[in-house]
């Protein structure tokens, strides 16, 4: 077997299988009532916050670039996905269901997102087999299974939003596990161009950070605490942050 072909099932069981079933267990919980989805929602968005806080911008600080540039990307990612937002609303112009489309728009905003960040992670997996020329007995195996637990719970938090805007779980399911499909394609021009420079990778990582927080502070959390106004979706947001720190520093 290739090596490309190798990184291919590697990253297809890591990014498409990972993202995947956390789709699938995000779309199995039953929309049973406003406040059941208001915590659902807030959890997700604390892992969120965990993945963003102790994954993403972790990797990009540990790019040794400066972290005004850093900090510049996550406010450009975050603006950007702003003025998106509301290029949506005004085209759509729905006044009815509003509520439905506006998490259709943050669960379509994570997808992408997370899509993006996994193209420089993928790239990273591919650039290692590069250096030890071999896939199944090298630092790719253990850094794919890593982001294969990692996408679980990204693929759960993508889920619950679309799942609570309306959309059925067989879409949404097939839609979670295509934001896998950029680490495969990462993987294999990792391996044929070489790594990322820092510049590139702290860029990316920290412009999809800035879109997820934005998702998750502008649209989903204010959501949830609408639904459910008591202190449940605080503590919920907690526990979320808690579980994603977990996963990461496990």
């Amino acid at each position: 077997m290739s090596i490309i072909a190798g990184l291919l099932i590697l990253t297809f069981l890591s990014g498409v299988i990972g993202t995947g079933l956390g789709g699938l267990l995000g779309a199995l919980l039953k929309k049973e009532s406003e406040k059941t989805m208001s915590v659902l929602l807030s959890f997700a968005s604390g892992v969120m916050i965990a993945l963003v806080c102790f994954d993403l911008l972790r990797d990009a600080g540990e790019t040794g670039e400066s972290p005004f540039w850093i900090a510049g990307m996550i406010l450009l990612g975050a603006a950007i996905v702003h003025l998106l937002n509301d290029l949506m609303e005004h085209k759509t112009n729905v006044d009815i269901g509003a509520v439905s489309q506006r998490l259709l728009i943050a669960g379509a905003v994570m997808v992408v997102a997370i899509a993006f960040h996994n193209v420089p992670v993928g790239m990273t997996i591919g650039a290692s087999c590069v250096k030890t020329g071999t896939v199944w007995n090298g630092t790719a195996v253990t850094m794919a299974l890593l982001i294969g637990i990692h996408n679980v719970p990204e693929g759960m938090a993508i889920a619950i939003p679309l799942v609570s805007g309306g959309l059925s779980r067989l879409k949404v399911v097939l839609i979670t596990a295509c934001g896998g499909v950029p680490l495969m394609i990462g993987a294999v021009l990792g391996y044929v161009l070489g790594d990322l420079g820092a510049l590139q990778l702290a860029a990316s990582l920290s412009f999809a950070s800035g879109a997820m927080l934005y998702v998750v502070f502008g649209e989903i959390l204010p959501h949830a605490i609408r639904q459910n106004q008591t202190k449940l979706p605080t503590y919920f947001a907690i526990l979320g942050v808690i579980v994603g720190m977990l996963i990461t520093f496990l």
